[in-house]
């Protein structure tokens, strides 16, 4: 009953926030939070990671986010950390994209997706469940 009522829930929750808000001035918003977690230092990198997975789900372009790296954290950590905590923040979000597909919107992955594309039927006789 839980897990149907998030399964409800979350998709109106995302929903509701990409409705009511600009993707652009979301982007904007998240860009001056990376800003910010820079004068935070180390919390400042939770932060930042937080905004980047944040931006990932919501389907914005992460392109300034890994600017926005480059530019708040080169001082403080150096090109190459700047560049390891992008490559990390795009890692994670990517895996909790990956399992939020694969947990929580499993069922309308299915329905929405593999039903209308039976390539994916094809596949899914040949793959491993986890």
């Amino acid at each position: 009953m839980l897990r149907r009522a998030a399964l409800v829930l979350a998709p109106c929750a995302i929903g509701v926030v990409v409705l009511c808000t600009d993707r652009r001035v979301l982007l904007l918003r998240l860009t001056e939070a990376a800003q910010q977690a820079e004068e935070l230092g180390p919390a400042g990198l939770v932060g930042y990671v937080l905004c980047f997975v944040v931006a990932t789900l919501m389907m914005i372009p992460t392109g300034p986010l890994e600017m926005a790296a480059g530019l708040l954290f080169t001082g403080r950590y150096g090109l190459s950390g700047a560049i390891a905590l992008a490559a990390a923040a795009k890692q994670i979000s990517g895996s909790v994209g990956y399992l939020l597909g694969r947990t929580l919107f499993r069922e309308s992955v299915q329905e929405a997706v593999i039903a209308r594309f039976p390539i994916f039927k094809a596949q899914r006789k040949e793959s491993y469940d986890l």
